[in-house]
C-alpha cells in the first residue's frame, strides 16, 4: 500500500467529506443540493404552467373586450403588445411585492434560525 500526501481546500470539506481511493465522494451534503435544486425548478415549474393556465382562462373572459376592440379598429399587434404588456407588469409587480416580503420577514427569520442573513442591494456581484 503506497500512501500520498495531498492538499485539500477546507472550503469543500463541508460539501464533499468523504473520500474513496483519494477522490472525493459526491454522496455528501451535496446530494441534498442538488435534491433541493430540483425540487425548486420542480416548483417553479409548476408556477409557470399555473400562471399560463390563469392566463388563458383570463383571455377567454376577456374575449368580448378583444371583439369590441377588433370591431373599433385595433391592430392585431396593437392588441398582442396590451396583453403581453399585461403580464410583464402583473409580473414585474409580483417580484417587487416578493422583495418587500422578503425584506420584511428577514428579521423574524434571522432571530428564528438565529442565523444573520441580509440582503446588500449596493452589490450585484455577491452570490
Amino acid at each position: 500500500m503506497k500512501w500520498e500526501m495531498f492538499l485539500y481546500p477546507l472550503n469543500r470539506s463541508y460539501l464533499y467529506a468523504s473520500f474513496t481511493n483519494g477522490v472525493e465522494d459526491n454522496n455528501g451534503r451535496s446530494k441534498f443540493i442538488q435534491l433541493f435544486g430540483l425540487i425548486a425548478g420542480f416548483i417553479l415549474l409548476i408556477a409557470c404552467i399555473n400562471f399560463m393556465n390563469l392566463s388563458t382562462a383570463r383571455s377567454e373572459k376577456r374575449a368580448k373586450e378583444v371583439g369590441i376592440r377588433k370591431v373599433v379598429g385595433a391592430q392585431k399587434g396593437s392588441l398582442i403588445l396590451q396583453f403581453i404588456g399585461e403580464s410583464v407588469f402583473l409580473s414585474l409587480l409580483a417580484g417587487i411585492i416578493a422583495i418587500i416580503i422578503v425584506v420584511l420577514c428577514l428579521p423574524a427569520y434571522n432571530q428564528f434560525t438565529q442565523k444573520e442573513l441580509a440582503i446588500d442591494f449596493a452589490d450585484v456581484n455577491t452570490g
